[in-house]
Formats: C-alpha cells, structure tokens, sequence
C-alpha cells in the first residue's frame, strides 16, 4: 500500500465526523500503474483495510482493455484515447464523486464529477496537456493544489467547486481558476476566485464548520492571503450575513501585526473557526519571533482575554477581542545572529521573457566585492519563494551573494510559464535563462566576472553541469547535487526507470522533446556527461 503522495496529486488522506477512527487513503499496488490511485478505507483501531473506489487500472481485466484502446488510438486519430482516474475527491458524506483522469495519448487532463445518484462520471471540464498547469498536479510529493468542493447534500442544488485551469475555450485564464459547475447539467455556473495576473491560486484554507474554503493564497513576490467569498451564491457566507467582512478584518488584523517584514500562512483552523494557527517567517530574524526568522503563532478570533501588555512585541490585541500570540519560534538557535536580506529582483531575459529572481546578500559590510552564487531550483515544475531558506542563509554567513532563478517553466506563475519551458526547453532557452541572469549580475555589478558560482540540486544540478559544460567561462565553480547526467535517449538508467510508470515516461518526454527524447545524438548533445571535455576550456 502506498499513500498517493507521489509524483502527481495531493496528499489524498481523508477523514470524516462521522467515523473518527477511519482514514480514507489511495492505494495502489507496486507496480507500472501505481500512480493510478484507489481509494480505501482504514480502521485505526482493527487495521482493516476497505476497498472503497476502485481504479479501472488495477483490474486486470480492464487495464488490458485500456491498454488496447490506448493502442488504437494512437494508430487512428479519430479514436478518443480512454481515461483513468488519477486523483480522487469526496463530498461531505465521503462519496468520492469527483475525479481527475487522464489519458496516456496525449496526457490531456478531465476533470469530472458524478450526481448523487448516479454511477457514472461525466466530464465537466477538459484541457491538453499543452493547455494544463502542473499546479494543480504537483512535480513532488503531495505539492498538487487541485480540489474539488461539493455542494451539501442537504441542498437542493447539485454544485461542485473546481481548482482548475484552461489556457483557451470559455473558460480561459493563463493562470488556475476555482470555478463552479452544475453536476447534473454539467454547466459553468460562476468564477469564484482566481485568474490573477501572473499567479496562480497557490493553496487554499478551510473553514471546518462549512467544510468549505473560506481563503485563498497567491504567490508572485510574496504569498499573500484573500478571502474567498461565497456571498449570493446560496452557500457559506450566506448562512451568516457579514462573514466575508469579519474575515476580511481578521487578515487585515494580521497583516497589520505582521507588516510588510513577514508573510504568513494560515496552516490550522478550529472546528468553530475561532481560533486559527498561523505560520509567519521572514528572510531575517525577527523581534516578534523572538529571535528567530519565523514561528508558529495562534490567532483568536474574539477572546475575553486581557490585552496584551505593550512591551511583548511577539503578541497583539485589539479592541475588538482579536488577539495574536506567539506559541513558539521555529528555529530558536538562530537568535542573535545576522542573517542576508532577501529582495525581489525582475530581469528580462534576452528574448523579453521577465524572470522573478531573488537576491539575498551577506548581512554586513565586512564582506566587500562578494562572490556571487547561482542557485538553481529543481522540477523543472517548482518554484523559489520568498522567506527563510537555510542554505541561502549559510552562503550568506560565509560572504556570497545568492542569486535565486524563477526560469521558464517554473510553477506558479500561469500555464504559459510552464509552456514555453516545455517540448526541449530545458536545454535552450530554459538554460539561456539562466545564463541571461548571470550576465545581468556581472553587468549590474553584482559580482564581477571570474567570481560567480552555480549550484543546484535534481534538475538544477543538471543547470548547473549544464552552465559549467556549456559555458565553462562564466562559472569559476559548479555544485551539483544528486544531479541528472544525461537525459532523454542518452540515459539509460532513467529509461528502465520510465518503464514502470507511463505516466512519468510520458511526462519527461513533454520536458524532453522529440528529438531529446528519441534520437540519442540529441540527447548526448543536451547531456553535461558527454560534455565534460569542454570543462577543460575553463581559465584559458
């Protein structure tokens, strides 16, 4: 049994009021379909385990048949490729309704939903892989944001809420959405949130007495918070005339005691929703954490409490009852020390491309004409964020300037982003990102020429090999942690590797391209391994 926290999804664990000692989990058999998720039942107390959603890949009867289907359509055209469940979601009595399924032709994405009485499921809404985000579905284990809400099933009304995406059609908007449909007419009813330039809907918070999201989070230079409102569409809000304005005045209450120095994240509500978990961190220490550059704080809504003296700056109250605390600071040893601020950083890329980067520098004057370091997240689907990161902060102690690259196909930013750094762009213009921001460091002077390094882990330790084989003059030093060597047909670890999941070969072939991905003379030019020769050029 494997709990479905790998390649693609969210963590996919439930549970219900109504049987507290049952978790609902996806499971799934080791093996080349192991993505393909079921969904069962466990007791805590007996162990037992319940198939409760079957996926029609882990019958063999009917994977076969998906397997031949598959086949003809790829051989006609006109034949529509079958679909598998890849994802689960559960209404409010723990039917699992709702489902993203994918096909292995061209890896479109459907997302559909089943009404109450019925058995099978119909699609409401579709896009190609060309058009997806992979947002929603996550590069890494459990980061996938999509969701699917149902309507009570006391009401009248059979509605689903979506965290979805569509780059053309009706419902287009470059970044993710959170629409509602109608299950039974399996019409578009209403945009509840999202469509903002240049981010996506990066996560989303639940209010546990409505089992429905009452906020959502953004993420261009920093995480911001807003409330999802839900006002005149017969759910939420509307049982409780001015929640959205009480919810408005409690972010506005936090992000008053926060400021501009810290962002948060609201991580845990209780089942009234009057008191809320908060983690809050910034790129530096913080008086409000103690010392420390984030920590874990509780947030009550209304509380009788006495106000908070004025001399413990790690608490604040209002005159209303809200009231912010401290509980504790998440890395207490780090007090006292000087850690590198972090800043935003917007560089054009040498075809117009705008790249969110971020510059963090050492943290006193001792330091003078720092060397500078490239770090280079992995993925290629992920993203830098802003706020503490351990490791900047250690270059940072020991005098580099680091310099953090949101390159093309990093998430977050709309399913265009991600495009135009698939289909072999990880290898040209991808990596021409890259280069284009070393240059901009050395013109700006940021670091001067024959003192910049590049380090990456996974896929940015590929960058990394990639900029120090390819452009052995910029880069005095590499480090590559546990990287890829070579790529596409010129590896032949990762093609036995492939086998086991289609899904995986499929993806990294969108990554890789064509030519990356079937001709080996491609693949061992894009390969820093077959390349290491031209390290030797560096210095001369």
């Amino acid at each position: 049994m494997t709990c479905g926290i790998g390649f693609v999804g969210g963590v996919q664990l439930w549970t219900t009021d109504a049987t507290p000692r049952e978790v609902y989990v996806s499971t799934a058999a080791v093996g080349p379909f192991s993505l393909f998720w079921d969904v069962s039942r466990i007791n805590i107390d007996t162990k037992e385990c319940v198939l409760v959603q079957q996926n029609v890949m882990s019958s063999s009867v009917s994977r076969w048949q998906f397997i031949v289907k598959t086949g003809l359509a790829l051989l006609c055209s006109w034949f529509d490729p079958p679909t598998a469940p890849l994802q689960w979601f559960p209404d409010d009595e723990m039917q699992f309704r709702g489902n993203i399924q994918l096909d292995l032709v061209h890896l479109g994405a459907y997302f559909c939903a089943r009404g109450r009485e019925e058995q099978d499921f119909k699609t409401l809404h579709s896009c190609t892989f060309e058009d997806s985000n992979m947002e929603l579905l996550g590069s890494s284990g459990g980061s996938g944001t999509a969701r699917m809400d149902f309507s009570e099933s006391i009401s009248d009304a059979d509605t689903v809420d979506i965290h979805t995406c569509a780059l053309t059609g009706n419902l287009a908007s470059d970044t993710t959405t959170y629409d509602r449909f109608d299950v039974t007419t399996c019409e578009h009813i209403s945009r509840l949130a999202g469509g903002k330039e240049k981010s996506d809907i990066t996560g989303f918070v639940i209010n546990h007495m409505t089992k429905r999201p009452q906020f959502v989070t953004y993420d261009t230079e920093k995480q911001t918070t807003e409330v999802l409102s839900l006002q005149g569409t017969g759910e939420a809000s509307d049982t409780c005339p001015g929640e959205d304005a009480l919810l408005t005045n409690d972010l506005e209450f936090i992000e008053s005691f926060f400021a501009s120095s810290m962002v948060y994240s609201i991580i845990s509500c209780t089942s009234k929703n009057d008191t809320w978990v908060i983690y809050a961190e910034a790129d530096r220490c913080q008086q409000k954490c103690e010392g420390s550059p984030g920590g874990y704080f509780l947030f009550n809504r209304s509380s009788s409490s006495e106000t908070i003296r004025a001399n413990k700056p790690q608490s604040l109250s209002s005159t209303s009852g809200q009231r912010i605390e401290l509980i504790l600071p998440s890395r207490p040893e780090l007090k006292g020390h000087l850690l590198g601020e972090m800043k935003p950083l917007r560089v054009k890329a040498s075809d117009g491309e705008e790249l969110l980067c971020y510059l963090s520098e050492p943290p006193n004057e001792v330091f003078m004409n720092s060397p500078l370091i490239l770090m280079i997240h992995g993925g290629p689907q992920a993203r830098d964020t802003w706020g503490f990161n351990p490791l900047v902060q250690l270059l940072c102690n020991r005098g580099f300037r680091v310099l953090q690259v949101n390159y093309r196909g990093s998430t977050g930013f709309g399913a265009r982003f991600i495009r135009i750094g698939m289909d072999g762009a990880f290898c040209t213009t991808l990596q021409q990102d890259i280069t284009d921001v070393a240059n901009y460091a050395i013109s700006e002077g940021l670091c001067a020429k024959g003192r910049l390094a590049i380090i990456g882990g996974s896929f940015g330790g590929y960058s990394a090999l990639h900029g120090l084989t390819f452009r052995p003059d910029l880069y005095k030093c590499c480090v590559a942690i546990c990287p890829i060597t070579a790529v596409g047909a010129a590896d032949e670890l990762s093609k036995k590797s492939f086998s086991g999941s289609p899904l995986v070969k499929k993806y990294w072939e969108n990554v890789y391209g064509k030519d990356v991905s079937k001709q080996k003379k491609s693949a061992m030019d894009a390969s820093p391994l077959y390349n290491t020769s031209n390290i030797h050029t560096m210095g001369r």
